[in-house]
């Protein structure tokens, strides 16, 4: 933690550090060797500009030193022209770039692929490729036709809960089910 020293330290301390007398140090700042005695002695202070003055003086030699008699009269070093501000933090680097998109091409055979599969699942038979892009190529022009926005297609497709009633009125497979009636084959 810094020492923090009254006006009247830093003055004394500031002109043992000059190596200066009295008379020198009034000189210096601009004052009288009498006003000098009383801002030494505590019984009247500089004003700002005579405490910048000593930070001023005391920079080369002191510069601490010289930090507390400007920070005494209300500025920094900088502030008095004293130091260089500090540079800025340099920015922040730049993201590595994102490696480059397959071609549309690439990622429309991987949806037609998508969709060929899921229909060979659910018909149990091959799906020619052809025959599942142009059900693509027609669902996608109706989509864009219609403004309809992917993510609000794929949310409008994704099963919603329902319940056991709307279940069975919709056909759902569970709908579908037998009920197995008891001592009855």
């Amino acid at each position: 933690m810094p020492v923090i020293r009254s006006i009247e330290e830093i003055l004394i301390r500031a002109r043992q550090r000059l190596a200066m007398t009295q008379v020198e140090m009034a000189t210096a700042v601009g004052t009288s060797v009498r006003t000098l005695s009383r801002w030494e002695g505590g019984r009247s202070s500089p004003d700002a500009s005579e405490r910048h003055k000593v930070a001023a003086l005391l920079y080369p030699v002191d510069p601490q030193l010289a930090r507390e008699a400007a920070a005494a009269g209300g500025k920094t070093l900088e502030e008095l022209g004293l130091e260089k501000p500090a540079p800025p933090p340099a920015p922040a680097p730049l993201p590595a770039p994102l490696p480059p998109a397959p071609p549309a091409r690439l990622l429309v055979d991987a949806v037609v692929c998508a969709v060929a599969s899921t229909l060979e699942a659910i018909e149990g038979a091959p799906v020619p490729i052809a025959r599942a892009r142009a059900a693509v190529a027609s669902a996608l022009t109706t989509a864009r036709d219609l403004h309809l926005d992917l993510d609000a297609a794929v949310e409008a497709l994704s099963p919603a809960p329902a319940s056991n009633a709307q279940s069975r009125a919709e056909g759902s497979p569970a709908s579908a089910e037998p009920r197995a009636s008891k001592g009855r084959k």
